[in-house]
């Protein structure tokens, strides 16, 4: 374990420096500037990511992936860059004051967020730009759809990497197909319908779908923490086998 665990400060400085170095290119190439769009996406996404983090900080039905990659579709790369940044920073006193307890809120794991998330982002929005040069007949929701997949397998692994490193448990590492699976279709639906939305209707219909999907988000999560809970009382935790209360039933 140590010898993995001697990783995880390089792994964390990686990654936090990367993110550092791709905000500084950002601001220093592009001039920014906040639109309508920007203040909506912004609000959608720290009110998505401020709900996930109060319930158990359980992200896996978070709508901040499906706004950012709306996000990364439709606006520069400033734009994006401080978006990330922002509902990162803000959701946190939100997380504080609703939880009402000792809850740091400037450290390393919140630099980390950032940094992975900002190196996500940027990787999907330099692809989105290589199509759009490239002038290549795909199907629009067929590279959204491809995109959004990328985009959820990359974030995952960043995170479980840092888990792994500081645990040293390599069940971080594993992928429950059936748990992953049906998160990805929800997330993939969702970025759907909400790009869809948008350029349907603007801004009027992003602001309707996200005020439709929010408490959808709230239903998920409850029912995700419902089955953890149920999975922790009828499994031991060493063997994982089913226990007692299991054959009881």
């Amino acid at each position: 374990m140590n010898n993995v665990k001697k990783w995880f400060n390089a792994y964390l400085t990686f990654i936090i420096g990367l993110g550092t170095l791709i905000s500084i290119y950002a601001f220093a190439t592009e001039k920014f500037s906040i639109s309508i769009l920007f203040i909506v996406v912004l609000i959608a996404v720290t009110l998505a990511e401020s709900f996930a983090m109060l319930y158990n900080k359980n992200f896996a039905f978070s709508l901040s992936g499906s706004i950012l990659i709306l996000a990364a579709f439709n606006m520069d790369l400033i734009e994006i860059v401080v978006i990330g940044i922002l509902h990162e920073v803000i959701s946190k006193p939100i997380y504080k004051y609703f939880q009402d307890i000792n809850y740091k809120l400037i450290d390393k794991k919140l630099f980390f967020n950032i940094g992975a998330k900002i190196i996500a982002l940027t990787i999907v929005y330099l692809v989105i730009e290589k199509l759009k040069f490239l002038s290549m007949s795909f199907n629009y929701f067929i590279v959204l759809a491809m995109i959004i997949i990328g985009y959820y397998f990359l974030s995952h692994l960043l995170v479980n990497i840092v888990v792994y490193l500081y645990t040293g448990d390599k069940n971080q590492l594993k992928f429950n197909f059936k748990q992953e699976s049906l998160y990805l279709y929800f997330f993939t639906i969702v970025t759907i319908v909400m790009e869809y939305g948008y350029l349907a209707f603007g801004i009027i219909g992003f602001i309707v779908l996200i005020g439709l999907i929010l408490p959808l988000q709230s239903t998920m999560l409850n029912l995700t923490i419902a089955a953890e809970t149920r999975q922790k009382q009828i499994r031991d935790r060493l063997t994982n086998a089913y226990n007692q209360a299991y054959l009881e039933e």
